[in-house]
């Protein structure tokens, strides 16, 4: 029989099977594409929340850093200059955290007063001048935290900060010293390290330089690992090498920009689309398949309408229903024809949809995250999803037909045999958690197993499916953690509903406030209130949490005894992850012998102020009422030495040379207390305008010259042109001549004294110098202190009582310069004023 040529079947066919596939791939592709682009977009806004999520925290951690600093510099005892109540405070802020190497405090001239560390034991030799350094000299300077740069200890390459923060004067706010903290980065490694991510992801930190200074992985940082920024967020080649969507924030301290980084690669990234190009690609396959069957049928229907019956026949017992028997005619072949095709027809459709069915349940099963599979009575694998091909490591070819034994190390198969045992016995489902360790490291599984029936309802198996819950597990640990560490938290910690009823106390609170948690929970916390605290910090504390911030105050309550106390708390809101507000946390800290400590500090303060204003203005009164009577006494002196009523027996002359002697160092220690007390009184008055210190210097040392000369010592000056600053000339006049009076009492005969200017980068340096005896080291730091002299024991009383130095040291103040003193015992000293840039 004669059929149309195999050429034109085989065009229909092909034609018929592109025409239903084309459109159905080329649709799924154009999705595909779109979730490429939409998967890319939505991973770079979780890169840039996770980099701003962790440079938050990072920042807030900076922020507990310098408020901690800067709560002990504001109390008090730093300034107070205790050295040994210095070391007390420095030592207990050392033991309470765990943030820092080492805790310095820097008077304002630079040197250091105090320092510990958690490293090394330092003794008071170890105390070095370090007003040159910028923590010291910016912080002076603007007063404000000061963040340094990062650097790596040469020893274990972590990254170190240095911090420092200023030490203000409680009374007129300027800063009296710095308090200096070297910390290690190590606290940022623990954050970062903490951080949930998902497959594929990882964050980290670098500097301005590009060093990386934090990561889950310490040992990429301590090999000094660096990485340069991209231009752009976008798809770049990540940290390791591979392209990743990156993202970045800033975080800003003082004057250093570090940057958080947050990646993930893009397979992981995208994963959820190259499963979509994969379910395209098999649903093509499929749609591609069932419609070449359909063209091979059509296109048989239409170029074979004749056929023999025995041909037909011969083909159908051999298996091909694709055949289709010829009906023309009216008689019982043709009869016999539509019979054989009604059943071949209805077979076809049967195994058409049969094996529909199957490829979509298998798509279902290999496109499931759970590991699925079924056994047969005895226990042999006979069909698996994907997820449980790659579980078990093995071919799929390999794994059907093996029992658990072929599978599992010996312990695990024994479990799960008695598990498919009672499945099989008594008909019921079970649930066990396994623990599997595959290449991909130790994940638990929760197995759950059911029997399998037939149409008889007679049990031909089971089957099963294992869901990796190894994050879950872990998260179950984490809030564990996070519970106990509350429920044993030194803090007292309140869990509030949105209207503020109380929903959860911890121990500490029960502790502190004397309330059970089941008399508080459902009750407002005004219940607390003792009516001592001002009703505009409730309103300052409701109005900051309720508009998404954090309230930090101190808070004076009542216990349940009556009990008055005081609390430091720290109330936030927390939100869900549309923004809600679900709870509010407060954190309370009792504070009440803090809060009793510093008002017995005040207290002490006051007392010791007024102590300090009464001797002054009795030394002011004193002063006074001797300069009267010395005054007559000198004047009386000087009658009788110019024998204005006769001549002088012999042998007065020594006498009165003696008494004008006498009462001039008088008349002039008089002088110095007038100044002093003055000067600490607020009746030292300045007159600022534009001072030639060149000039001032000169008349200076042509006022000391005679003294120098009679003396013998050299006196000279090596600048005279003009050095312009805004200052008071009479109170530069009355430093110079004190330094001078000072160097001349204390140089030999035939010594040498020189005043010098140096204009360096602006500031102005008056410098004089001389070759006396000099001042030990151990007395510099108290020689501009009232009454502090070298060495009082052996003291000179014609040198003066030791208010000099004092006197230049506060009238250097008023004039906002400061003095300086370097001195090498034996061989001379050198005084520095440093008068500030013109333009300051």
């Amino acid at each position: 029989m004669k059929i149309i040529p195999k050429s034109i079947r085989a065009r229909l066919i092909v034609v018929s099977a592109l025409l239903a596939v084309v459109p159905l791939l080329a649709t799924g592709i154009l999705m595909a594409q779109q979730s490429i682009s939409v998967l890319t977009e939505q991973e770079q806004f979780i890169e840039e929340e996770t980099a701003k999520n962790v440079a938050g925290q990072i920042a807030g951690f900076f922020a507990s850093v310098e408020t901690t600093l800067r709560g002990v510099a504001d109390q008090g005892v730093l300034e107070a200059g205790d050295p040994l109540r210095v070391e007390e405070a420095l030592e207990i802020l050392l033991a309470q955290t765990r943030w820092f190497d080492t805790l310095a405090l820097v008077d304002d001239q630079g040197w250091e007063r105090n320092r510990v560390s958690r490293l090394d034991v330092l003794g008071p030799e170890d105390l070095r001048q370090v007003g040159d350094r910028p923590e010291v000299a910016v912080t002076l300077r603007t007063r404000t935290t000061w963040f340094g740069p990062i650097g790596f200890d040469p020893r274990t390459r972590e990254p170190t900060m240095v911090i420092s923060t200023p030490v203000l004067d409680l009374r007129t706010g300027n800063a009296e010293g710095v308090l200096v903290a070297s910390t290690r980065i190590k606290r940022v490694w623990d954050l970062i390290a903490r951080q949930t991510l998902m497959p594929g992801q990882q964050v980290y930190l670098i500097d301005a330089k590009g060093d990386l200074i934090a990561h889950r992985n310490p040992s990429l940082v301590l090999r000094g690992t660096r990485y340069a920024l991209p231009a752009r967020d976008d798809a770049v080649i990540g940290l390791g090498g591979d392209r990743v969507i990156l993202a970045t924030y800033p975080v800003r301290l003082g004057e250093q920009v570090f940057t958080v980084v947050a990646e993930r690669t893009l397979p992981a990234a995208l994963e959820l689309a190259s499963r979509l190009l994969f379910t395209v690609g098999a649903v093509g396959l499929v749609a591609f398949g069932v419609s070449l069957v359909v063209a091979i049928a059509a296109v048989r229907r239409i170029v074979r309408p004749l056929a023999v019956l025995a041909e037909v026949a011969h083909d159908i017992a051999a298996g091909d229903l694709s055949k289709v028997a010829s009906t023309r005619g009216r008689n019982e072949i043709s009869e016999l024809a539509r019979a054989f095709n009604t059943m071949t027809a209805r077979l076809r459709d049967t195994l058409i949809d049969v094996r529909s069915s199957k490829a979509r349940l298998q798509s279902v099963l290999d496109h499931a995250s759970a590991a699925i599979f079924m056994k047969d009575l005895d226990g042999r694998f006979a069909l698996l999803n994907r997820r449980a091909v790659s579980l078990l490591g093995r071919p799929e070819a390999e794994i059907i037909g093996a029992t658990d034994f072929d599978v599992f190390p010996p312990d695990i198969a024994e479990r799960l045999q008695d598990s498919n045992r009672l499945v099989l016995a008594q008909g019921e489902r079970t649930e066990q958690e396994m623990v599997l360790t595959t290449e991909g490291g130790a994940h638990t599984y929760l197995v759950l197993k059911a029997p399998m029936f037939d149409e008889t309802g007679t049990i031909v198996g089971l089957c099963g499916i294992a869901t990796d819950i190894t994050e879950r597990k872990e998260s179950e640990r984490e809030r564990l953690t996070l519970a106990r560490a509350v429920e044993q938290s030194p803090a007292s910690v309140i869990i509030t509903d949105p209207n503020g009823n109380i929903e959860y106390v911890n121990p500490k609170f029960v502790a502190v406030t004397g309330y059970g948690p089941d008399e508080v929970r459902g009750r407002n916390p005004r219940i607390f209130q003792s009516g001592a605290t001002p009703v505009e910090t409730y309103q300052a504390l409701w109005g900051a949490i309720t508009s998404g911030d954090t309230w930090e105050g101190d808070i004076q309550n009542r216990k349940k005894n009556g009990e008055m106390f005081w609390e430091r708390a720290s109330v936030s809101p927390i939100r869900s992850p549309d923004g809600t507000v679900l709870h509010f946390l407060a954190v309370k800290e009792d504070i009440t012998q803090r809060k009793q400590a510093e008002a017995d500090l005040l207290a002490a303060w006051q007392a010791a102020d007024e102590a300090n204003r009464a001797k002054t203005v009795f030394l002011s009164h004193m002063s006074h009422e001797l300069r009267t009577p010395l005054t007559a006494v000198l004047g009386y002196a000087e009658m009788i030495s110019l024998e204005l009523r006769g001549p002088l027996p012999p042998g007065y002359a020594e006498d009165l040379n003696a008494i004008n002697v006498g009462g001039r160092q008088l008349m002039s220690i008089i002088d110095e207390v007038l100044d002093i007390t003055r000067i600490e009184l607020g009746g030292y008055c300045l007159t600022l305008c534009d001072t030639d210190l060149a000039a001032v210097c000169r008349e200076c040392v042509a006022m000391l010259t005679p003294q120098c000369e009679a003396k013998g010592i050299a006196i000279e000056m090596t600048r005279g042109d003009p050095v312009i600053r805004l200052s008071d000339g009479k109170a530069v006049r009355q430093i110079l001549i004190n330094l001078l009076s000072n160097a001349v009492k204390y140089t030999p005969s035939g010594g040498t004294i020189t005043v010098s200017i140096t204009v360096d980068d602006g500031p102005a340096v008056i410098t004089v110098a001389d070759t006396g005896c000099g001042i030990p080291a151990d007395k510099l730091d108290e020689v501009f202190e009232p009454f502090q002299r070298a060495d009082p024991r052996h003291a000179d009383p014609s040198r003066g009582v030791g208010l000099g130095l004092a006197i230049c040291r506060r009238i250097a103040d008023l004039l906002g310069c400061f003095i300086t003193v370097d001195s090498d015992p034996g061989r001379g000293t050198r005084m520095n004023v440093t008068f500030p840039a013109k333009d300051a």
